[in-house]
């Protein structure tokens, strides 16, 4: 017998596969401290243990089936059941059991098939479940739940849909029995309407057990609750005259409901509201819309006694696949993320989008409507970020004429087209119904247009000053008296002040994309040969660019330690000490200058680093001991050929050419260069706020860094690092006494388990979501075939060695390894400039003309190449390649 074969709780991860659907749901519903009657499971491989014994006899009996004769398969179902009754039951299994429940008095007994409970072909329904079984029953229904996979509806089921037999797993469940006062069932959206009542929470309650309502035999009342708005909006009241409740020996038994119950609302307000509240955490955990089974007993303590997913949405919501992306926002948040950074960007995303619509125009009543689309523009699937596109393009479509906006967002981002892309809309109608809007949204689009400077100026200043107020309170070590509620009011009180104007510079992105789309389009007019490289020389060595700032200071300190062995030397023995402590740097004059240098650097430049916005990297600011070592590190390369002024050469050869393309082209002399021009501002101020946004995440790292501490302290958590496994809402809710449980471990320990699972998984770039199933989507011209080709971005040719590289982490505890080689890697961030300064080209499979890693390589005059389809699969570190800037194309030199 299986040594684990009664599961619960506390039941190891590597378990789950053997309780089934049902059973799966209670586990996972207790990993997130909602109420749930106490249970354990016969395991699906016991169920097998034991099939085994009478498989031949049972196949026997399926040999006679005969499916135009209703009392032959009643026959055979019959005589299969008798076969399970027969089985001999281990003495300690009933032990076990009852050493699970403690003293439980009466059980709820119910089949678990794997496979049960999921979107299509489910057996909910088709397998027994037995109520108020007391404990000389026991045995008899839990050998009645394994013999109703053989039930004649199950029977008929599998021979019409030709499914083996040997593939039906079932697990049986024994819960404690709640005596319900009440109970019913909860939908998380309206699954009857359309997708404008997406927001809408469905219940249904009666008195007595939930069996009564769920079988339609008693009277129930309905209640229909807005989740955004936070009230009722429709409730439809019954006479309630009858209820299932317990009969004199067990089992149910019909009774009349009392006169004083009968024309009363079954749920008061507190009864919503906290159903509503359950049922948000579970949608929020789960990740999909969930129907939810409830009772309260009759002290009024409210059970969670199922949830599973509600197998008629796609119905409801045909048609509305989910496509998820991840061009582009994986160069932010490449790689697994924890709970705790997807939680904090959802609501980032959220409220700067949000802004962002209503700044230019768009009605807050019409964005409200659609306030579904931005709370979900980002996605999650294996612990990897994805844009949700279906609501990306939702969005967009809320401004009118967006269709040729779309294209060139998707060519910017590095998108690709799609089912999304393109839809038809009549622009008289438009015109004729929306001429107001359409005037209000054009002329702020203007005006913000003109007042740019001036608003990110302003900005700028604006969060200079929110920077330096929270580390100037660190500084002074107030933050180290603070409890847990008062550091969760604090990030979100940072976090609604910083990201409250971010949305300005999403409109900068706007512009950035639009004016160099219009400059492209020009060049094309002009004639030019390629135009995207063309574009690219223009852009080479923009000036005041802030991103290229911390790699000019890591090469001047590095540059000074080269020149004074002695200043190497104590630096080195810092690092084998593993401190950083530079101010004991006081006896020379270098000394004194780098240890300046280098406090400089991680007041300005502390959070800019590999994988910079995921709350749980640790940046130079957190260990300035890293810093230290990649110093040394420079120090070694041969930094004093970093770019050589080819920048400058190129732009100027490009804007001679251009010039004297102009000559002939009068009108196209004065429009052209303003929109490059434009181009370039937006350009630079995108690249420039990206550095700002770093700064933001990093105090907001700081800030949970500190609330670990405390956390651990307290004994809430194992390790101050256990905070990124919990959600930023779940823990503010739990800091401010609104949270079912307070076993923060246990959630904890739940998702570390699954992380683990999640890094050893690979993950497709882009996905179709049906909301069950996860498909890659995949484009015939998404395969590669031929020469390997991406999109140039810098232009030049080199030919060098490839370094593959999959983990940054593990190239930048050496980055000399990089040093005149190729770097090949599947995306890079911000962080990866340090490593590129020293490499010879950059070969990336994602990314765009105006990605972070397009425009680094430009202004560092390296040869760049992004789009490269499948690039780390075909290129092998050692490999030897020619990689031409100029055309994107790439050759192996060597076999």
């Amino acid at each position: 017998m299986l040594e684990k074969s009664i599961l619960d709780k506390e039941s190891p991860v590597q378990t789950l596969p053997y309780m089934g659907g049902k059973a799966l749901n209670l586990y996972m519903m207790n990993t997130q401290g909602v109420s749930v009657p106490a249970w354990c499971c016969i395991s699906s491989e016991l169920y097998l243990e034991f099939y085994q014994k009478i498989e031949q006899s049972v196949q026997n009996e399926l040999q006679n089936i005969d499916l135009n004769s209703l009392d032959k398969i009643r026959e055979v179902s019959a005589k299969i059941e008798s076969l399970f009754q027969n089985l001999e039951f281990p003495k300690d299994l009933l032990d076990k059991i009852n050493n699970k429940l403690g003293s439980a008095k009466y059980f709820a007994v119910r089949s678990s098939a794997v496979g049960e409970d999921g979107h299509e072909s489910s057996f909910a329904g088709q397998l027994s479940t037995y109520l108020f079984v007391n404990q000389s029953e026991l045995e008899k229904k839990i050998k009645l739940c394994w013999a109703s996979a053989f039930s004649e509806r199950v029977i008929q089921y599998n021979s019409i849909n030709d499914r083996d037999y040997k593939h039906l797993k079932v697990a049986v469940i024994i819960q404690e029995m709640i005596d319900s006062e009440k109970s019913g069932v909860l939908f998380t959206v309206n699954p009857l309407m359309t997708k404008e009542y997406y927001n809408q929470a469905v219940i249904t309650a009666g008195y007595g057990v939930g069996e009564g309502i769920v079988t339609d035999k008693v009277e129930t009342d309905f209640y229909v609750y807005d989740r955004i708005k936070k009230n009722l909006v429709k409730s439809e009241y019954s006479q309630k005259l009858s209820r299932l409740v317990m009969g004199e020996n067990g089992g149910l038994k019909e009774d009349k409901v009392p006169s004083s119950l009968k024309k009363a609302s079954v749920l008061n307000h507190k009864n919503i509201t906290q159903l509503v509240s359950t049922a948000s955490s579970l949608f929020k955990f789960y990740g999909h819309e969930v129907d939810m089974e409830w009772a309260y007993d009759k002290q009024g303590k409210l059970y969670i006694t199922q949830a599973r997913p509600i197998t008629t949405l796609n119905k409801a919501f045909a048609g509305r696949d989910i496509l998820l992306d991840n061009s582009n926002v994986v160069e932010s948040f490449p790689g697994l993320n924890t709970p705790w950074t997807l939680s904090v960007i959802r609501d980032v995303y959220k409220t700067v989008f949000t802004n962002a619509v209503l700044r230019i125009g768009v009605g807050k009543r019409r964005t409200n409507r659609k306030s579904y689309v931005f709370d979900h523009l980002i996605a999650t699937h294996k612990g990897r970020v994805f844009y949700n596109l279906t609501n990306w393009y939702e969005m967009m479509r809320l401004v009118p004429y967006t269709e040729k906006y779309i294209k060139v967002w998707e060519e910017m981002l590095g998108v690709k087209s799609n089912p999304l892309s393109f839809k038809r809309t009549n622009i008289w109608q438009t015109l004729l119904f929306n001429p107001l809007r359409v005037a209000v949204i054009v002329h702020k689009i203007l005006w913000m247009f003109i007042r740019l400077d001036s608003k990110l100026a302003k900005l700028d200043k604006k969060l200079q000053e929110d920077f330096d107020y929270i580390w100037r309170k660190d500084r002074k070590g107030i933050y180290l008296g603070y409890a847990p509620a008062d550091f969760m009011v604090v990030m979100e009180k940072f976090k609604n002040r910083v990201f409250k104007d971010w949305d300005i510079t999403l409109i900068n992105d706007i512009y950035a994309f639009v004016c160099t789309a219009i400059t492209k389009h020009f060049l094309k007019k002009l004639k030019i040969s390629d135009v995207d490289n063309f574009f690219n020389d223009l852009l080479f060595g923009i000036s005041g660019m802030d991103s290229v700032a911390p790699v000019k200071s890591i090469v001047a300190m590095a540059m000074l330690v080269k020149e004074d062995q002695d200043l190497k030397i104590k630096l080195q023995g810092l690092t084998a000490a593993g401190s950083a402590e530079v101010n004991i740097l006081t006896s020379t004059e270098n000394g004194l200058k780098f240890r300046k240098m280098f406090q400089h650097h991680i007041n300005e430049f502390g959070d800019r680093g590999v994988e910079e916005l995921k709350l749980e990297s640790i940046t130079f600011r957190e260990d300035p001991t890293t810093l230290l070592n990649m110093v040394l590190d420079y120090s070694e390369s041969p930094i004093e050929s970093l770019n050589q002024g080819k920048s400058a050469d190129r732009r100027k050869a490009a804007t001679k050419e251009l010039n004297k393309k102009l000559l002939t082209r009068p009108l196209m002399k004065l429009t052209l260069p303003f929109f490059l021009k434009m181009a370039i501002r937006s350009i630079n101020y995108r690249e420039n706020f990206r550095l700002h946004r770093s700064r933001g995440y990093g105090i907001v790292r700081k800030l949970t860094n500190y609330l670990g501490v405390k956390l651990a302290s307290l004994g809430l958590i194992d390790d101050a690092r256990d905070i990124y496994y919990l959600d930023y809402d779940e823990l503010f809710r739990f800091t401010h006494a609104l949270e079912f449980s307070n076993q923060l471990k246990g959630l904890v320990q739940t998702r570390k388990d699954l992380f683990e699972q999640y890094r050893i998984q690979e993950a497709a770039p882009r996905y179709k979501f049906n909301g069950k199933d996860y498909n890659p989507f995949i484009k015939d011209d998404d395969e590669v075939s031929g020469d390997l080709v991406g999109q140039p971005c810098s232009s030049g040719t080199v030919e060098a060695e490839v370094l593959v590289v999959n983990d940054i982490n593990e190239v930048n505890k050496d980055a000399s390894v990089g040093a005149g080689k190729i770097l090949v890697a599947k995306m890079t961030d911000p962080g990866w400039v340090f490593l590129m300064t020293v490499s010879k080209g950059l070969i990336v499979e994602k990314g765009s003309i105006l990605s972070h890693t397009a425009i680094i390589g430009r202004e560092l005059g390296i040869p760049t190449i992004v789009g490269v389809k499948n690039a780390t699969d075909v290129l092998k570190s050692g490999d030897k390649i020619k990689m031409d800037g100029q055309t994107g194309k790439i050759t192996t030199l060597d076999e």
